[in-house]
C-alpha cells in the first residue's frame, strides 16, 4: 500500500469512529518508520485519540517542506489543527468596547445545511480585533439540518452584533442570490463576506482591510487564503508556500499590496478573489453590483468580479492568508465535471456581454462576445450531444440567442 493511501484509510476509519481498525492498519503496514508520512499518520492517530500534545510534538518532527508534495499538504492540515492558537470568545460588551471608528463594516454570511461548520464561521468573525464597528448579517436559506439552531443560539448571545434572515423556502434554487439579499440589508460603509462553511484565520482581517479602504481611493481589496480539503485532510497555501511562513503574517502589521488596473479587473486578467477574502466599499444601488443578468449564471462570483472594476481600483494584500476556504461536496461548483464548469464559464461571459450591451459599454460587450465565440460553440455542442436540460444551461442558450439577435451595424 502506498503511504498516502494508508493515510487516507487511517483517517477514514478515524472519521467513522473505528480507531481500532485504524491502529491495526497502521501497525501492520509496511510504511517506513520515521519518514514524514509515517510521522503524519501518527499525528492523525494521536489527534483522533485526543492526545493533542502528542500530535503537536510529532508534527514538530516532520520537516517543514517534505519532498513529497502530498506530505506537505498533510502537514499544513495538521498544523492548522494543532498549532493555531484560538482565543476564547469575548462577551458582546467587551467586543464593542474597542469600537472607536465612525465608519462601520457589514459582514455578510450565507448559509445552507452547514451545521458542522457554521459555528466556527461565526466565532471567527466575533473574534475580530478592530476599531471599526461591525454587524454580522446571517442568511439561512431554509436549511434542513440544525444550521438555523446554531445561528439562533449566537443571535441570542450577541443581539446587537448579529442580525438574521431565516428563509422558509430555499431562495437559491429559485435563482435568487443570497448575498444580494444580504447586501440589501447591510448598513456598513465597508462590506465583506464569509460563507457558512468557511472561516477567518486572522483576528485582524477586518482591521487590516477596513483601514486600507478607509485611507485610500481603492474600491475593493482581497488577500490570500488557505484551501482546506476537510475530507482528504489536506491544506494548500497560495503559491505552495509553507503554512508556517504565511501564518506568521496573520497579526497586525504593515501590509505589502499590489494594485490592479480597472481594465485588467473588468477583463478578468487577475486571479479571482475568493468571496471570503474580499472587502469593498458600500454601493448605493445594490442592483448595480447584482444586476438582473447575474441571476442567470451559476458562476456569479466571476460575473461580479468583472463588473466590480467599474466601481474602482482593486488591491491585493500580499502574504496575508486571513481566511480558510473549505473544499467540500456541498458546494454548487466543486462536484461539477470539467465539461460542466466549461459550460458555466461560457454562460457567465455571455450574460456579462449582454450586461455591458444594456449599460452601453459597447467595447466591453464586443470583448466578451468575441472572447466567447469559439468556446460557446463547443459548449452548445456538448449540451446537445448529452441532451442536458437544466435551469442554468437553458439560461446559457437563452443568452446565446439574445447575442445573435444584436446587430451593432443598425
Amino acid at each position: 500500500m502506498k503511504p498516502y493511501d494508508l493515510y487516507k484509510d487511517i483517517t477514514l476509519y478515524c472519521d467513522r469512529k473505528e480507531s481500532d481498525k485504524a491502529l491495526e492498519l497502521f501497525y501492520t503496514s509496511n510504511i517506513k518508520i520515521n519518514t514524514p508520512m509515517h510521522r503524519l499518520c501518527e499525528v492523525a492517530l494521536s489527534y483522533y485519540q485526543q492526545q493533542y500534545i502528542r500530535a503537536y510534538e510529532l508534527l514538530e518532527e516532520v520537516p517543514l517542506t517534505p519532498q513529497n508534495p502530498i506530505a506537505k499538504k498533510i502537514r499544513n492540515y495538521w498544523f492548522l489543527k494543532t498549532h493555531i492558537k484560538i482565543e476564547p470568545l469575548k462577551e458582546e460588551s467587551e467586543i464593542t468596547k474597542s469600537w472607536t471608528k465612525s465608519k462601520k463594516v457589514s459582514v455578510l454570511c450565507a448559509t445552507y445545511n452547514q451545521q458542522e461548520y457554521v459555528e466556527e464561521c461565526i466565532k471567527s468573525i466575533l473574534r475580530q480585533k478592530t476599531k471599526y464597528p461591525f454587524e454580522i448579517i446571517i442568511h439561512d436559506d431554509a436549511s434542513t439540518d440544525e444550521t438555523a439552531c446554531v445561528i439562533y443560539r449566537y443571535k441570542k448571545k450577541y443581539p446587537n452584533i448579529i442580525k438574521t434572515i431565516f428563509q422558509k423556502e430555499n431562495q437559491y434554487s429559485q435563482g435568487v442570490k443570497p448575498f444580494k439579499l444580504l447586501l440589501e440589508e447591510s448598513i456598513g460603509d465597508f462590506i465583506c463576506y464569509c460563507e457558512g462553511d468557511d472561516y477567518w484565520l486572522s483576528e485582524y482581517k477586518l482591521e487590516q482591510q477596513a483601514s486600507l479602504l478607509d485611507n485610500s481611493n481603492t474600491f475593493l481589496c482581497f488577500h490570500d487564503f488557505i484551501k482546506l480539503h476537510e475530507i482528504r485532510k489536506l491544506a494548500e497555501v497560495t503559491d505552495n508556500q509553507s503554512i508556517i511562513d504565511v501564518t506568521n503574517h496573520l497579526g497586525s502589521h504593515d501590509v505589502d499590496v499590489e494594485s490592479f488596473d480597472t481594465d485588467d479587473v473588468i477583463k478578468r486578467k487577475i486571479p479571482l478573489p475568493r468571496v471570503n477574502t474580499v472587502m469593498h466599499k458600500a454601493i448605493n444601488n445594490v442592483d448595480d453590483y447584482f444586476p438582473k443578468e447575474i441571476s442567470n449564471v451559476l458562476a456569479g462570483d466571476q460575473f461580479r468580479a468583472a463588473i466590480g472594476g467599474l466601481f474602482g481600483k482593486y488591491v491585493y494584500i500580499k502574504n496575508f492568508p486571513a481566511s480558510v476556504f473549505r473544499v467540500n461536496a456541498l458546494s454548487s461548483w466543486t462536484p461539477l465535471s470539467e465539461d460542466e464548469k466549461f459550460i458555466h464559464n461560457c454562460s457567465w461571459r455571455a450574460w456579462l456581454a449582454l450586461y455591458f450591451y444594456r449599460k452601453g459599454h459597447i467595447k466591453l460587450f464586443e470583448y466578451y462576445k468575441n472572447k466567447n465565440k469559439h468556446p460557446q460553440v463547443l459548449a452548445i455542442d456538448y449540451i446537445k450531444r448529452n441532451n442536458i436540460k437544466s435551469y442554468y444551461t437553458n439560461k446559457f442558450l437563452e443568452a446565446i440567442k439574445k447575442l445573435d439577435e444584436i446587430n451593432l451595424d443598425k
